[in-house]
C-alpha cells in the first residue's frame, strides 16, 4: 500500500520541452514536496522534507515563501490544509507577542507542535518578518480561491493578528531617515545584518500585511476592526531607496553592502511595486539585481536570476 501511494505521487508532473535533465530535477523536487505532506492532517512542510533533518524537522518561513506556492499552484487542497497549522496555533502566536511586549500574533521563527519558539538560535526572535510571511501566504490563498467563507473564518483572524503585531512593532522614527515610522532592532533576511533598523524586506512585507488586513476587513464587512494607526504606518513606514544609485538599500546604514537577498525578494515573491513609472521601475529592479550580485557576498543573490 505504501509503495503504491508513493508511485501515485509521481504520476503527474511538469514537462520541460527539450531539457530532460531539467525536467527530472523539477519533478523530483515536486515529488519530494508531495511525499512530505498530506491533505488531511493540518500540518505544514519542513524545508528539509522527509529526506533529512534540516532544521530538526521544524517549519519556518521557507515553507510559506518558497515551498507552499508550489502546493497552491498544483495541489490547492494541500495548500489550504497546511495553512490550518498556523491557524490552529494562532493563540500560541498571541502568547509569543505578549512575551515580546507586543500586540497581535507573533509567529515563531522555527515552529513545531506547540507553536512556541523552538529555534536554538538566540537571535531567532528578532527575525520578525516570519509573521508577515505567514500573512502573505494566507492572502495568496484567498486570492487564488476566492473562498469568502474561508477568508472570514480562517484567513481574517490571522491577517488581523499579524497586522496588529506590526502596528505595535512600528515606532516613531526618532530622527531616523526614510520616514516618520521605523521598525527597529530586527534581523534582516541577510542574517549577517543583526539588529538593524528599517530592513527593506521586513518593512515591505509588514506593509503588505497591513494592506492585506485592511482589504480583508473591507471584504468581510468589518471596517471597524482596522486599527486607528494602520493607514499612517502603511504610508510612513519606509522601504529605503538610494536616490544617487537608483536602488534599494538593505537597511539603514548598510552602505548598500551585503547579499541584498531581502532587496531582491521585493521583486519575487513580494512583487512590491515601486514609486517609479513603469520605465523607471525596470531600471530600479535591474539595478538592485546587478548591484548586489556585484558585491560577491555569498551566493544568495544568484537564486533570483
Amino acid at each position: 500500500l505504501h509503495v503504491t501511494a508513493m508511485q501515485e505521487l509521481g504520476e503527474t508532473g511538469i514537462e520541460v520541452e527539450g531539457n530532460v535533465e531539467l525536467a527530472k530535477l523539477i519533478n523530483a523536487s515536486l515529488w519530494s514536496i508531495r511525499a512530505s505532506i498530506r491533505e488531511d492532517r493540518g500540518m505544514p512542510i519542513s524545508p528539509g522534507g522527509l529526506v533529512g533533518d534540516c532544521y530538526g524537522g521544524h517549519t519556518f518561513w521557507d515553507a510559506e515563501q518558497f515551498i507552499w506556492p508550489n502546493l497552491l499552484m498544483f495541489h490547492p487542497g494541500m495548500a489550504k490544509d497546511s495553512l490550518q497549522y498556523r491557524f490552529h496555533r494562532r493563540h500560541a502566536a498571541e502568547d509569543n507577542a505578549i512575551l515580546a511586549g507586543k500586540a497581535g500574533m507573533k509567529f515563531p521563527w522555527e515552529s513545531a507542535a506547540s507553536g512556541q519558539e523552538v529555534s536554538p538560535w538566540d537571535q531567532a526572535a528578532k527575525e520578525v518578518h516570519i509573521s508577515a510571511d505567514v500573512s502573505f501566504a494566507f492572502w495568496k490563498y484567498w486570492q487564488s480561491s476566492g473562498d469568502e467563507q474561508w477568508l472570514t473564518d480562517v484567513g481574517w483572524p490571522v491577517l488581523e493578528g499579524v497586522a496588529q503585531y506590526f502596528a505595535s512593532e512600528s515606532v516613531a522614527a526618532d530622527g531616523d531617515k526614510g520616514g516618520k515610522i521605523s521598525i527597529k532592532d530586527v534581523m534582516d533576511v541577510d542574517e549577517a545584518a543583526e539588529l538593524v533598523t528599517n530592513s527593506a524586506y521586513t518593512n515591505a512585507v509588514a506593509k503588505l500585511a497591513l494592506h492585506h488586513a485592511m482589504k480583508a476587513a473591507e471584504l468581510i464587512g468589518k471596517p471597524a476592526a482596522v486599527g486607528s494607526n494602520w493607514t499612517d504606518i502603511l504610508r510612513e513606514l519606509p522601504v529605503l531607496f538610494n536616490e544617487g544609485k537608483h536602488l534599494h538599500s538593505e537597511y539603514e546604514s548598510s552602505d548598500d553592502i551585503g547579499t541584498g537577498l531581502g532587496v531582491i525578494m521585493l521583486q519575487y515573491p513580494l512583487d512590491v511595486p515601486t514609486i517609479w513609472p513603469s520605465d523607471r521601475e525596470r531600471e530600479v529592479r535591474r539595478n538592485d539585481l546587478i548591484h548586489y550580485a556585484s558585491q560577491q557576498v555569498g551566493d544568495s543573490t544568484m537564486y533570483w536570476w
